[in-house]
């Protein structure tokens, strides 16, 4: 009896991780998607300009992956506009400083700006997608290894 107590209460905590983490993967996956249009919709309605690259980072996320954040200058109306930009979608095109970049800002916050090449002025927040995502495969995995110990 006491056996079969504790094989449900681990397949219990199976199934919670699994759902945890089938969560994870979905917020994922819509802000992967939700990212995407509101970029390409400031591509398409933006304000059109010419950026300047002016400083570029290599953000480690580990010992193989790494992020480009680029800082771009440009000229906003009367003001000069200076942004930190990431790509949502791996394989964006390496930019060297000093190099002129397309780009569109939004007109009601110049700040907000995106480059055809798949640059875009969220930063941060474009990381969160693959973050979340991996969270989610390692909730999974935990709760994959949870129900085979469970069930021995």
């Amino acid at each position: 009896m006491g056996e079969a107590m504790a094989l449900s209460s681990g397949t219990a905590r199976s199934l919670r991780l699994v759902i945890i983490g089938s969560l994870f993967l979905a917020f994922a996956v819509g802000l992967y998607f939700y990212l995407d249009d509101v970029i390409e919709d400031r591509r398409d309605g933006g304000i059109q300009t010419v950026g300047t690259v002016v400083d570029r980072d290599d953000l480690r996320m580990s010992r193989a992956a790494k992020e480009l954040r680029l800082t771009i200058r440009y000229l906003a109306d009367v003001r000069t506009v200076e942004v930190k930009a990431m790509a949502l979608n791996f394989g964006a095109p390496e930019i060297a400083v000093g190099e002129a970049i397309p780009l569109s800002y939004d007109r009601d916050a110049p700040e907000r700006m995106a480059t055809e090449s798949g640059y875009a002025s969220e930063d941060v927040v474009l990381i969160l997608p693959r973050l979340m995502g991996v969270i989610g495969l390692c909730l999974l995995m935990v709760a994959m290894v949870n129900y085979l110990v469970s069930t021995r």
